[in-house]
């Protein structure tokens, strides 16, 4: 099983390897299920069962908890409006990110930013004061 979603999966089974990258190399476009199972020589249903004893999601789930950990981490990394990010991180729709954010980091995305940006600062002051002393 994945111990993280990450840039590099390792999950010890190479097709399901392959179709994580495509997933992680394409998150931004529209990815369907058929497509990604061109990628595997299984059936639907195998694909379905590998994908998840490997990952621990379904296809869906993973999909939407790799953009949003794009999407949470390019709140952090610019200023840029929440809805560019939102889109940039390969959400269609802007109506149910707020809710599904929420859901998964227990704040909105406004509040994430402020708050996640706040934390930097800090620990960037910290920091600083190390270099001072």
């Amino acid at each position: 099983m994945i111990q993280q979603i990450s840039n590099q999966p390792v999950t010890g089974d190479k097709y399901i390897d392959m179709v994580l990258m495509h997933i992680h190399q394409h998150h931004d476009q529209k990815l369907n299920i058929d497509e990604l199972i061109r990628l595997a020589p299984f059936s639907r249903r195998l694909f379905q069962k590998r994908f998840k004893l490997a990952t621990g999601f379904t296809v869906h789930s993973y999909i939407i908890r790799y953009r949003m950990e794009i999407f949470a981490r390019k709140l952090l990394e610019s200023n840029r409006p929440i809805i560019e990010i939102v889109y940039e991180s390969g959400f269609a729709d802007n109506k149910n990110i707020a809710r599904q954010f929420k859901q998964a980091k227990g704040c909105t995305p406004l509040e994430y930013r402020i708050k996640n940006m706040h934390n930097l600062r800090l620990y960037a002051q910290n920091e600083d004061k190390k270099c001072t002393k």
